[in-house]
């Protein structure tokens, strides 16, 4: 057994006579590892235990102000039938810490074990190599199109045509633009500015009553297409 009585080490911070920070220093702190990748090994030319572990504890001792490298053990793996659980109640009875790293459950709690603050996140995360290859011309010329599936453009296509007849038909005696063109000029000219009011380049210019309802209609139907493509548009970029 090599665990140290810290008992009375913890009364004294609780009862204030020692600065939490400050409690472990010029103390000897017993640990055990096990030699697992780059979280511990040992070094070929010196022996000494290293890897990512050993390194957040030196770190750690040199802050606290304890020492561990004259008093630590490598244990060996689980035995056959032994679970982790088992292995870290076993060392935790020999040694003040296990220098490993554990999933912290409420059932490893309830046998004794005391996990102290969390410092790596082991969580699974989705990961996927970029792509190096470059897009073919087709896709990166439309790209702008993206945003909405084909059959919302071509509802779109088919909002606009038929916004610009209603909007002839209401401006056809009463706007000179539409009064003194043929009926597939008038048209035409309505859907160039219903087209280009979509990208705030162009609008309507109503002269009867009915036509400047209409316009503002159009001018709300707009605001809500131009933000919705900009949201997604924004969206598909951060995911690329």
């Amino acid at each position: 057994d090599y665990r140290t009585d810290w008992c009375g080490l913890e009364a004294s911070v609780k009862n204030g006579e020692i600065d939490l920070r400050k409690a472990l220093e010029g103390q000897q702190v017993s640990l055990a590892f096990e030699l697992y990748s780059f979280w511990t090994h040992e070094d070929e030319d010196t022996g000494a235990v290293t890897g990512h572990i050993p390194n957040v504890l030196d770190e750690l001792a040199r802050r606290a102000g304890f020492d561990w490298r004259e008093s630590y053990l490598i244990s060996s793996s689980t035995m056959e039938g032994e679970t982790y659980t088992d292995y870290a109640i076993y060392y935790t009875g020999v040694v003040d810490m296990v220098a490993d790293w554990f999933t912290d459950s409420p059932a490893r709690r309830a046998r004794g074990l005391n996990f102290p603050y969390n410092w790596i996140d082991l969580s699974l995360i989705m990961i996927t190599e970029p792509s190096t290859s470059e897009a073919p011309f087709g896709e990166t010329f439309f790209s702008f199109l993206k945003p909405f599936e084909a059959g919302l453009w071509v509802t779109l296509i088919a909002t606009v045509v038929y916004s610009s007849v209603i909007f002839w038909f209401l401006e056809r005696s009463a706007n000179d633009n539409y009064s003194k063109r043929s009926i597939s000029e008038g048209i035409e000219v309505a859907t160039f500015l219903a087209a280009a009011k979509l990208t705030w380049s162009g609008a309507f210019a109503p002269a009867s009553s009915a036509g400047r309802i209409f316009a503002i209609s159009w001018a709300i139907v707009c605001v809500c297409f131009f933000s919705s493509y900009t949201a997604r548009l924004a969206s598909s970029l951060i995911i690329e």
